[in-house]
């Protein structure tokens, strides 16, 4: 056997276990369009009391549909705990445990650290699925949804990514702990603006190969007024850096320092105007 295919075998086999019962069972269902309500329900929480998905108008909802007895879906939990623990203001993970019975799902959870709301829909089983289910097209797990702030699908499809999920509660105005006091400090450098000059503050999602122009979600902006406005939702900007730029980590100034995607920063230059670029003349990194 060719080394290469071997050496996927494990892989394969582990995504196989999760998805073959349901594709056995039914073929591949398209995802729910983004704008649908998503489909309300009521079951049974783990430690016993409801969940009941209207209750959580208001936040955004992360909604994983997931097993005990499924790899992937465990491969996947780590990850759902990262984006919990870095957004955790804005969102709610709920966890549905669906095709489990209940003592393999409430041995699994005791046996985890992760914080989200679980959910056990018993309608189902192995061999049947729940209309829960059928009203969210779940043809394989883990399939997971995001539900905006009024009910409605956002995005969502089997196997979506940590990269996917973070890009779409982010649109949705998620901003991570970190964030939420960057425009404190972007008060603090009133007296650094030179004329013309505005401040962001936010995230850097992309850049160059050469580093020289970024983009980020920006979350505030410091206006030559002194006003700090905050953003509903981040707003893309692209970040020029020329070779004036002065780079900063902290108060020490690290001129061949990079600047990595998801670093948090505060940017001080000129803005050229929406949808255009920004000149930075400062750019403060923080860990």
């Amino acid at each position: 056997m060719n080394r290469s295919l071997r050496a996927l075998l494990p892989a394969l086999a582990l995504t196989l276990l999760a998805v073959a019962p349901t594709l056995a069972k039914r073929d591949e269902m398209p995802p729910l369009p983004a704008g649908v309500l998503a489909p309300d329900f009521t079951v049974a929480g783990w430690t016993g009391a409801k969940v009941h998905l209207a209750d959580y108008r208001g936040k955004i909802v992360v909604l994983d549909f997931w097993a005990s007895w499924c790899p992937p879906c465990n491969a996947a939990m780590p990850h759902l705990q990262s984006i919990l623990d870095q957004y955790k203001s804005d969102i709610v993970v709920l966890a549905l445990c669906v095709q489990d019975s209940p003592d393999d799902a409430s041995k699994w959870i005791r046996s985890h650290p992760y914080t989200f709301n679980y959910a056990l829909d018993t309608s189902g089983d192995s061999d049947k699925y729940s209309p829960i289910m059928d009203d969210y097209h779940v043809w394989g797990i883990p399939t997971t949804y995001i539900i905006d702030q009024n009910g409605s699908i956002a995005d969502g499809h089997v196997t979506m990514s940590e990269q996917e999920i973070v890009t779409a509660i982010r649109a949705l105005g998620a901003q991570t702990e970190t964030e939420r006091v960057k425009p404190e400090r972007l008060s603090a450098l009133r007296s650094s603006l030179q004329d013309g000059e505005r401040a962001f503050t936010g995230v850097i999602t992309g850049k160059s190969d050469d580093n020289l122009t970024l983009q980020m979600d920006a979350t505030a902006i410091l206006h030559p007024t002194g006003e700090v406005e905050e953003f509903d939702k981040p707003r893309k900007k692209k970040i020029l850096i020329t070779k004036t730029t002065r780079l900063q980590t902290g108060k020490t100034d690290a001129t061949q320092t990079s600047i990595d995607i998801g670093a948090h920063v505060n940017v001080i230059g000129v803005d050229h105007g929406v949808g255009k670029s920004f000149t930075a003349r400062v750019v403060m990194i923080y860990k």
